[in-house]
């Protein structure tokens, strides 16, 4: 038919309609589904982002404690630093210290022994006193006995010389006695000596002395009864008697001549 359009033309705009339909319709379902991956990265950009101001807050954080560790970390390595300079300083002293603790003990050691031997020498100081108290005591009790000895000694003689005195005074008086009934108990010029006599020895001695001038004396009177008007004593030389004693002496017995015996002298001598 004249003037009509071509049924394929028709046709072949239908299916090109049809196709850009088919495809508007595809770029519109992947245009959406773009737009909403979009979106969906959109939020996702926009919490990584939120995240990563977090997270630069953060590492901001954790930087000012690192700088702030780090400062405290130079303190503490500044701090190690004068501990290690004090620690060396301390060993120093230290290893002085020891030396004279060395030092210490081996004076204490010297000191040690100079006092076990200042303890030996108390000790021998302490015995030696013990025996000069105890020879004290023996010789104060000895002393006091000789004292004792000698007062009574001296008693006897006093006595011994009132006797003597009263025998002489008498026979000054009333006696005319011959020179040979009285003889003398040693010959003139003749010395009997006993030095560092004992005690008791010299009592003895004395004894025997008192005792032979007492028979000499009873003798001399007997016979001057017998011859009253033969002779008279001579006294005229006479020495007086000594009698000096004391602890520690002895006695010597000295005969005068001229004293026909009547006269004793007693020196002084050491006994013990």
């Amino acid at each position: 038919m004249p003037g009509r359009t071509p049924n394929f033309i028709i046709v072949g705009v239908f299916i090109i309609i049809l196709l850009v339909g088919i495809f508007y319709m595809s770029c519109s379902s992947r245009t959406t589904e773009l737009q909403q991956a979009l979106e969906s990265f959109e939020e996702r950009i926009r919490s990584l982002a939120m995240k990563n101001t977090e997270k630069e807050k953060e590492i901001g954080s954790i930087s000012a404690t690192i700088s702030e560790l780090e400062s405290q970390k130079t303190n503490i390595q500044k701090q190690m630093d004068k501990k290690d300079s004090e620690i060396n300083d301390l060993i120093t002293k230290l290893n002085e210290r020891k030396a004279q603790i060395e030092s210490l003990m081996s004076d204490k050691q010297i000191l040690d022994t100079q006092l076990k031997e200042f303890k030996t020498v108390d000790e021998t100081l302490a015995s030696k006193n013990s025996a000069i108290e105890k020879l004290q005591k023996e010789l104060d009790e000895e002393k006091k006995s000789n004292d004792e000895k000698l007062n009574q000694l001296k008693q006897e003689i006093d006595s011994y010389k009132k006797q003597i005195n009263q025998t002489q005074n008498s026979q000054e008086n009333s006696l005319i006695i011959p020179n040979q009934r009285f003889q003398p108990l040693l010959s003139p010029n003749e010395t009997i000596k006993t030095s560092s006599l004992e005690p008791q020895e010299f009592l003895a001695q004395f004894s025997r002395i008192k005792r032979e001038s007492k028979e000499n004396v009873s003798s001399s009177l007997g016979s001057g009864n017998n011859s009253l008007a033969n002779q008279m004593i001579l006294t005229n030389n006479k020495q007086p008697e000594q009698l000096q004693l004391s602890q520690k002496e002895s006695i010597s017995v000295l005969s005068k001549n001229g004293s026909a015996g009547s006269s004793f002298t007693y020196f002084r001598h050491g006994f013990t």
